[in-house]
């Protein structure tokens, strides 16, 4: 299939009918907000969530939710969102239960909110009381380990407590790690490192450096399983120097050996990658753009929020990860908004074509067109763009507002 520059890219727009929405959102978007992300919403974003009528509102909830908590606001890179996900990626690697996901588990929930502890040891007791007798189904008696994690004071007091102790409780029946909820600073380290994320409390809509289209990140973090299992290992030979230098201490001093059973275990190192569609870019003259140059064409792409009725309204976004040398993308677009006391709402054929390799980003590519404006009224207006990620097959919707004088 040829590159179009003059035909498919120059999308020529009809008048559309308009769209009755949803009653309520799809499951894509509640399966989002049933995730692991649960465990960072605050009450009022849980309370907002439940009045959502449509994926829309959904999409733009969810930006909005992660600008509340971009420690950059306005530049491409949300770095609390993308430590976010590493953290999930992470969780379901470490603290899976049988058919339970990690990233959902009591383990899970604590890593993702409060991050890796300063210090993690399990004990297995020596007195009932210590361990916690649980009956297995033979009839006899089985211990059940103990682990802390301490957050101390550089972590904990961004969540307004000196220290934080969160204590779990491991069942050897049924393979289940639970959070004791007798024990511990979870009540308050919990609800403190949630509102500490919200950097941004005061944004009541979203703006438009962080329109990405609800549920698509800029990027995610890769988990090098080669090294976590290196971790791994080398935590096992940690803990079993330990053990034997404190069984010598005990004997030494005519004491039982304590038992020690497992050592803080660091998240192993990972590697961010762009993945996804994100980066809607409006601009004029987007085909004067070089995606080879060895560069990253997007920075170099300021987007424009005013256009006259005599320009052409370029559109650029980055499709990374794709599974071909050369993928096929389909795609539409949409022009909404309200000119001369009217409403607009416009929208092309979909169409296909085989975007522009990124030299400088791997795996990425550039889709792009242009729309001519001739003929448009002055006004307020919105830019969609769908693009069908050519990796999964899930649609994406991308939107940038625009004006023309």
């Amino acid at each position: 299939m040829p590159r179009l520059k003059q035909a498919a890219v120059v999308c020529a727009l009809t008048l559309f009918a308009a769209v009755t929405a949803s009653a309520a959102v799809s499951k894509k978007y509640d399966d989002w907000r049933k995730g692991p992300v649960q465990w960072i919403m605050t009450g009022e974003e849980q309370k907002a969530w439940k009045s959502l009528q449509t994926d829309q509102q959904a999409s733009d909830f969810i930006d909005l939710f992660w600008a509340r908590r971009d420690p950059s606001p306005g530049t491409p890179e949300n770095e609390y969102r993308n430590e976010y996900e590493g953290r999930v990626i992470y969780a379901d690697k470490a603290y899976g239960e049988k058919n339970r996901r990690g990233a959902l588990t009591d383990r899970g929930r604590a890593f993702i909110v409060l991050g890796e502890p300063d210090e993690g040891a399990a004990e297995a007791g020596s007195t009932a009381a210590q361990k916690g007798m649980t009956r297995d189904l033979l009839g006899g008696r089985a211990t059940a380990e103990r682990t802390e994690w301490i957050y101390k004071y550089k972590k904990a007091s961004k969540w307004g407590i000196p220290e934080a102790k969160v204590v779990f409780t491991h069942n050897p029946n049924n393979g289940r790690v639970t959070r004791d909820v007798q024990r511990g600073d979870w009540g308050a380290a919990n609800p403190g490192a949630i509102k500490a994320a919200i950097v941004n409390p005061d944004l009541k809509e979203v703006p438009a450096w962080a329109l990405r289209g609800g549920l698509e990140p800029m990027a995610v973090r890769i988990f090098d399983s080669a090294n976590a299992e290196a971790q791994k290992a080398a935590n096992a030979a940690a803990a079993e120097q330990l053990r034997a230098e404190q069984a010598a201490a005990a004997a030494a001093a005519g004491k039982p050996a304590p038992a020690v059973v497992e050592t803080t275990v660091p998240m192993p190192e990972v590697k961010w990658e762009p993945r996804g569609i994100t980066r809607l870019t409006l601009t004029r003259n987007v085909f004067e753009v070089d995606p080879e140059a060895g560069t990253d064409p997007f920075r170099k792409m300021a987007s424009v929020a005013t256009f006259k009725a005599s320009d052409e309204l370029g559109w650029a976004s980055q499709i990374c990860a794709a599974t071909n040398d050369e993928p096929s993308v389909k795609f539409s677009v949409r022009l909404t908004g309200t000119a001369a006391g009217e409403v607009v709402d416009r929208a092309s054929e979909p169409d296909e074509m085989i975007p522009d390799r990124i030299r400088a980003l791997s795996g990425c590519y550039m889709l792009r067109g242009e729309i001519p404006l001739e003929g448009m009224s002055p006004g307020s207006y919105e830019l969609q763009v769908a693009i069908t990620d050519p990796n999964s097959g899930r649609d994406t919707i991308l939107k940038q507002p625009f004006r023309i004088e």
